[in-house]
């Protein structure tokens, strides 16, 4: 081989090589509606920039206008507005996910993702918290990185478990934590069941909190909000089971309110039932709570009749024996506020009740990003507590206007419990108007 063939040879690998960037480049595809092809580091940070500025923008205009609709109930208003940052929401998530792709696509060396790989993309960008490993772990891609690309040189295997166990880490690290980012520390619904369960070998059981923990830590917030409302319909329907049973160890404790022994096992064993593990959705404990109710309402008219036709006899038989003490007056004025103070605590803010902003946190890049899942969750949650307000207060309010007047002619025979009676109705009544005010409890999140 002649000298000058030889160097011609050595010069073809050089300029092969310094044109690899330049068609490497001319295979990007930078428009954000497309998962096909392939961003470099630069374009993708630049694109990533653009998208999520877009969001927070959209989101801060929405949040802006949707705070005064929703204080002043205008159900129209708010809906549109709902609609629109989902729509919005949309497309700035679909954008996000498929620059991510593209992405992964240029670090693996593929000119397409796998619908596979693509999913778990998107699904990792939807969780509050694996949002942030799948982040940070495709920022280290950086140029002059000691993590090569494959083209490069990198391993396509090496970097797909690096996104793996980064994810699998950070799950495990948030779940160990002696308070949880998400209030998980309350998810332990099997304990709240202890005492529904006990000896009840065929009853349906929760996982343990160290199965559960994980799993919703790396839930989306609609799947977090939809489970939490599965566990809400369970164990609501396995107190109610377990209250109703004849002789009910859970019915044994006595109970009292305003100065009268009462019946309130449903709501007493709900009330601690809840503190262990909250619930989300009042519907289905006021459902149960009414059947209960119901229920003792029959029961009490039927001790009733049995006083009243009692002091009948002994009436006719000594007009002069019978003297009225107010104790089943009292009763009847003590179960109708009851049920009035446990059906209005279901619609107030309390240690009962997990908030939605536990299925939505930690939110900065959930914001960022454009999740769809925040309006469809926060509009839930909206169209829930004013379809129960505006169903309920009427009804409360003609309820308690009914004691008031009952109060009002009757109470003297109340003797000293005419105080504590007419303090409760008043009680109920700033209830009631402090709900008014804020029926979607926006001062209290």
């Amino acid at each position: 081989m002649t000298k000058d063939s030889k160097a011609a040879s050595n010069s073809a690998p050089k300029q092969g090589s310094a044109q690899t960037p330049i068609t490497h480049f001319s295979k990007e595809n930078l428009n954000p509606l497309s998962s096909k092809g392939r961003l470099a580091f630069s374009s993708f940070a630049l694109s990533l920039a653009a998208i999520v500025l877009f969001n927070l923008v959209v989101w801060a205009a929405l949040r802006s206008q949707l705070i005064p609709a929703r204080l002043a109930l205008d159900r129209q208003r708010a809906l549109a507005y709902y609609i629109l940052w989902f729509i919005f929401a949309t497309l700035g998530f679909a954008c996000v996910t498929n620059t991510f792709i593209k992405r992964w696509a240029c670090v693996l060396g593929d000119r397409n993702l796998p619908s596979s790989l693509k999913t778990v993309l998107r699904f990792s960008l939807l969780s509050p918290l694996l949002a942030y490993p799948v982040t940070l772990i495709t920022f280290l891609f950086f140029p002059r990185s000691p993590l090569l690309e494959v083209d490069d040189g990198g391993s396509k295997g090496g970097h797909l478990s690096i996104l793996i166990g980064g994810c699998l880490l950070t799950i495990a690290v948030s779940t160990t934590l002696p308070v949880s980012i998400f209030g998980l520390e309350r998810i332990d619904f099997r304990s709240s069941l202890t005492p529904l369960i006990a000896g009840r070998s065929n009853q349906l059981n929760f996982p343990a909190p160290v199965v559960l923990k994980p799993i919703l830590a790396s839930a989306t917030p609609g799947l977090r909000y939809i489970f939490w409302m599965l566990s809400d319909v369970v164990r609501t329907r396995m107190l109610s089971t377990a209250v109703s049973e004849f002789d009910s160890p859970l019915c044994r404790e006595r109970l009292g309110f305003a100065g009268v022994e009462v019946r309130d096992c449903y709501f007493a064993n709900l009330r601690k039932m809840a503190t262990v593990a909250p619930i989300v959705s009042p519907y289905f404990a006021l459902y149960f709570e009414t059947l209960y109710r119901q229920e003792t309402a029959s029961a009490f008219k039927m001790e009733l009749d049995a006083k009243v036709a009692e002091k009948q006899r002994l009436l006719a038989e000594d007009p002069t024996a019978v003297m009225g003490d107010g104790t089943t007056l009292r009763q009847g004025f003590a179960f109708s506020l009851l049920m009035l103070s446990n059906q209005l605590e279901l619609l107030e803010a309390g240690p009962m009740f997990v908030e939605r902003t536990h299925f939505l946190s930690p939110p900065a890049l959930l914001h960022a990003f454009g999740s769809p899942e925040f309006p469809l969750v926060e509009a839930g949650q909206d169209i829930q507590r004013i379809g129960l307000i505006e169903k309920l207060i009427p009804v409360f309010e003609f309820q308690l206007a009914n004691v008031r007047k009952y109060l009002d002619s009757d109470g003297r025979a109340l003797g000293t419990e005419e105080v504590t009676m007419a303090a409760e109705v008043r009680d109920m009544q700033s209830r009631i108007d402090a709900v008014k005010r804020d029926p979607l409890m926006i001062g209290k999140r």
